[in-house]
């Protein structure tokens, strides 16, 4: 018998979760390639079994639960990823709910989204660039999500430009964009008073380091940990971070292509978060 099928073989004596999640991922409903029902197939097809789709400032259009996918079962956690300011820094909030998304922070959601595509055209007049594209109806709406990567898009698309690197790097990259996100305090206390469970998004270890205790106090549940390519010493840092504050640890890819299943962890390192999320019940 091979080591590692003696090692799964423990895990299981032991009640040891071996489920595999991944908690963050976009569609192209924001600067995603891929729809919401590619997501939730490939997750099936690539053996995945607890996710969240996280597009920006969007609430969720898939029901929360669990989805049978031909022979697979897909347990699909309602999430979204806020974009937050933290001290005149642009930050990233990822909450998430235990069953279906609150309808009033649905409607948050959508106004933040709409909030985009008002700084879309902002954006696109302060570069003052001919033929680039304007925010869409689907955006004013807030049916879809635009960000910075629209905008490089769209500036290559009216040939200003050969790649969106290069729109980064020339106008973008400079651009001070907190102004336009609510403060992370204030996001963190609405996800907590609608029962969601907050996870900072793949944070810097330096704004981790200076702010994470204050967070914590406010309500802020988790770091998000595990990511893929991040240093090991870095991980240690912020898992001892989330040690010291008494916050849980979380983790995804924040994929936004057909990678999805390259990376996961297991379900056994979210046996903290709250009895309340049902991704825990086998």
């Amino acid at each position: 018998m091979s080591r590692s099928r003696r090692r799964r073989l423990r895990r299981r004596a032991i009640n040891y979760d071996d489920r595999r999640v991944d908690l963050h991922m976009h569609s192209n409903r924001s600067d995603g390639q891929l729809t919401t029902d590619m997501l939730l197939r490939l997750a099936a097809q690539r053996g995945l079994d607890i996710i969240s789709i996280t597009d920006h400032d969007l609430p969720p259009v898939l029901a929360a639960g669990n989805h049978q996918l031909e022979d697979r079962k897909v347990r699909l956690v309602h999430g979204v990823e806020v974009s937050v300011d933290l001290e005149g820094s642009e930050q990233h909030l990822l909450v998430y709910f235990p069953e279906e998304m609150p309808m009033e922070f649905r409607d948050f959601c959508i106004e933040r989204a709409k909030r985009r595509a008002e700084r879309y055209d902002e954006l696109r007049a302060t570069l003052a660039l001919a033929n680039v594209a304007p925010a869409d109806e689907d955006a004013w709406q807030g049916r879809r999500s635009l960000t910075r990567l629209h905008l490089a898009k769209a500036v290559v698309e009216a040939g200003h430009a050969d790649t969106c690197s290069a729109v980064f790097d020339r106008w973008l990259r400079a651009l001070e964009l907190s102004q336009y996100f609510p403060s992370m305090e204030s996001v963190i206390e609405k996800a907590k008073a609608l029962g969601g469970f907050s996870s900072w998004a793949h944070p810097p270890l330096e704004m981790a380091v200076l702010y994470t205790k204050r967070m914590a106090a406010i309500g802020l549940d988790a770091l998000e940990v595990f990511r893929p390519y991040r240093r090991k010493n870095h991980e240690r840092q912020l898992r001892e971070l989330s040690v010291r504050y008494g916050l849980q640890c979380s983790g995804g890819s924040d994929t936004h292509n057909d990678n999805l299943g390259q990376f996961s962890f297991h379900a056994e390192k979210i046996k903290g978060w709250p009895a309340s999320f049902s991704f825990q019940q086998s």
